[in-house]
Parts: C-alpha cells; sequence; structure tokens
C-alpha cells in the first residue's frame, strides 16, 4: 500500500504483510518523522502514542526502505529562442524593472527644393521691387517739365531729365525753357524736328558772351541720344523750320550771337535761344524720351 507522510509530504510503499495488527508505527526515511497508520494506509496517532498491538513490535521490522518518492508530471520545457537575448529583455526575465530605452533621433535630411524654391521666391520679389522703383523714376521724371510749356496740339508733355549742375563760373547764367515741340514739326529734308525754346539770363554781375549751350535728347534710361551745340541769339519760325535746308538751320545755330548777332549778355540782360535736333523718334512723349540744356561757355568781357 501507499503511505503519506505528515510532515514532509513524501510517499513511501509499504508491504501489507508488515501491518499484522490493526496498526502499525512507521519512520520516514527522508525526515526521521515517526507515525501510525493503520491497516488502510492512513496516519492515525503521533509519534510517542503506542497501541497494545504495537508496543513490543521490534521498530526495525516495521517498515521497509521507502521508495523513491513518486515524480510529478515533468514541465514542458521551455521554448528555446533562435536569438540571444538584449541586455533588456534580460532584466525583464529576472523580474528586474526595465529603464526605457530612448529612441535614437535622426534629424531629418533638408530638401534640397524647398532652399531652391525660397532662392527663386526671393529672385522674383527683388526683380518685382527694382522694376517699380524703375516705373517709378521714369514716372516721376516724365511728370517733371520745369518752366516748359505743354507741346503743341495740347499733347503729352516732353520732359527734361534732372538738371545737372552748372560748371563753376556759369552757375549765374541761368536758363528758363518756355517752349518744346515736335508735333507736326517734319522737315522736308531733316525728319522729324524736336524745337526747345526758351533764354538765358546773366546774373553774374558782369557783362557776359557769347553765351554757347547744349542741347541733349536722353532715353529713357537717361542716356544721351543725340546733342547739339549752339549760340543763342537765334529765333526761326516754323515756316523756316519745315521748308529752309537744315545745314542752314545748324549754321545760324553755330554762330556766336546767333541770327540777331548780338554776342554780348549786359548783368541782368536775357537773351533768347532757339535749339533745333533733326532726325528725332516721332513718339517722344509717349516712349518716355526727355531733354536738357546747359549753359557749357559764357565769357567774361573785358570792360574798356
Amino acid at each position: 500500500m501507499i503511505i503519506t507522510c505528515g510532515q514532509c509530504g513524501t510517499r513511501f510503499n509499504l508491504d501489507d504483510s508488515l501491518i499484522t495488527g490493526d496498526t502499525v508505527k512507521v519512520r520516514c526515511s527522508r525526515c526521521q518523522h515517526v507515525f501510525t497508520v493503520d491497516a488502510e494506509g492512513q496516519g492515525l496517532r503521533q509519534a510517542g502514542e503506542e497501541t497494545p498491538a504495537t508496543k513490543d513490535r521490534p521498530f526495525s521490522q516495521d517498515i521497509l526502505p521507502p521508495e523513491p518518492p513518486l515524480k510529478s508530471e515533468p514541465e514542458p520545457a521551455a521554448e528555446e529562442f533562435s536569438a540571444p537575448f538584449t541586455p533588456a529583455e534580460e532584466n525583464l526575465l529576472a523580474g528586474e524593472p526595465v529603464s526605457p530605452v530612448p529612441e535614437a533621433r535622426m534629424e531629418k535630411p533638408k530638401k534640397p527644393g524647398r532652399a531652391i524654391f525660397f532662392a527663386i521666391m526671393s529672385g522674383c520679389l527683388l526683380g518685382l521691387l527694382l522694376a517699380l522703383i524703375a516705373l517709378w523714376y521714369l514716372d516721376k521724371r516724365g511728370e517733371t517739365l520745369s518752366d516748359a510749356e505743354a507741346l503743341a496740339g495740347g499733347s503729352r508733355k516732353l520732359a527734361p531729365p534732372l538738371p545737372q549742375a552748372a560748371p563753376e563760373g556759369l552757375r549765374n547764367l541761368v536758363v528758363t525753357l518756355h517752349d518744346a515741340r515736335y508735333q507736326e514739326l517734319v522737315n522736308v529734308t531733316g525728319g522729324q524736328l524736336l524745337v526747345i525754346q526758351g533764354e538765358v539770363k546773366n546774373l553774374t554781375g558782369e557783362p557776359r558772351g557769347p553765351i554757347r549751350l547744349k542741347a541733349s535728347l536722353v532715353d529713357p534710361m537717361n542716356q544721351p541720344v543725340q546733342e547739339i551745340l549752339f549760340y543763342g541769339g537765334t529765333a526761326i519760325t516754323d515756316e523756316e523750320l519745315l521748308h529752309n535746308d537744315p545745314e542752314e538751320i545748324k549754321r545760324w545755330l553755330a554762330t556766336p550771337g546767333g541770327r540777331q548777332g548780338v554776342k554780348v549778355i549786359k548783368a541782368g540782360a536775357s537773351q533768347p535761344f532757339t535749339a533745333v535736333l533733326f532726325g528725332v523718334p516721332d513718339n517722344l512723349a509717349e516712349a518716355r524720351f526727355g531733354f536738357n540744356i546747359t549753359v557749357v561757355d559764357g565769357p567774361r568781357v573785358p570792360v574798356e
């Protein structure tokens, strides 16, 4: 029969023939615990409690050597891993707290397309700004005419460029513009004309002359297109402008004192002038051309 130690729980195989009475006293070979079992193999009393049937029985014959304890069903083997554990997994299996491992952060590479886009946009904005500045400058210059009046027939104004500083000694020879015309002024051989009329006043306080001037036609970028040197003292009618030979008109303008022959301008006096440019574009105002009149020579006259 099978008996069980009440102290350590070890199970033994006991030969039934050893139980001649109602009970038998046995000793556990593992923990040395002494206990009493009955014919059914059940433990009855603690060690030291004897019955009449078992009082004089030799102790050595009471029990056979116990057989090894019954083995329970083996637990299934742990599943093997094909790869070694990481340090974090070993801590986890050991029951130790696992510290979170921070993930490596990689900066995303900047896309080159974005830098190119911003460069293009910056260039476009800069170009637009420069274009607006240029248009503003041309518009302001087109609105400035100094003392010149509107062109004949109520056409648009032909504006001179910004005034230039006169050379030293000529600053008190002041130019005043009266008229600048080109529409309906076409010479039979010289083509489209630009006629500029005005006067030069002597504010130097001493006689000056002959007074020589320069007329310049400039494009919208303020670059000279055509220039002519001439003397003051010449007046020309429209009939002469349209039909006279251009070389004859140029000769009048190149003569000191002009057609009037007045070479000296007294202090405080004025002298009229006419400048004629031949073969100019026929859309000066619309294309925002400009002109300028400057004094280039006005020598002092010795006092006798």
